[in-house]
C-alpha cells in the first residue's frame, strides 16, 4: 500500500474525493486546522479569526527599529 499526500484548493477537493471513490480507492480526508488537530477546537477557532482580521486590514506591523528590545 502506497501513501499519496494531495494539496489542493478547496473548490477541487470535492471532485478529486469523487475520483477516488469511482475508482475504489480508499482515503482519509483531514483538514490542517479541524476537529481533528492536534490542538484545540477553541485554538483553532483564535487562528483563523486572526487570519480572517489580517485579510480585513484589522492587523498591525511593529518597524524593527521600533522593536522593544532595543
Amino acid at each position: 500500500m502506497k501513501t499519496l499526500i494531495i494539496h489542493t484548493e478547496d473548490d477541487k477537493v470535492q471532485i478529486i474525493k469523487d475520483f477516488l471513490i469511482s475508482i475504489k480507492v480508499k482515503f482519509e480526508s483531514k483538514n490542517s486546522l479541524n476537529d481533528e488537530s492536534i490542538y484545540s477546537p477553541e485554538f483553532n477557532k483564535m487562528i483563523k479569526e486572526g487570519d480572517l482580521d489580517i485579510k480585513n486590514g484589522k492587523g498591525s506591523k511593529v518597524d524593527f527599529n521600533d522593536a522593544i528590545w532595543k
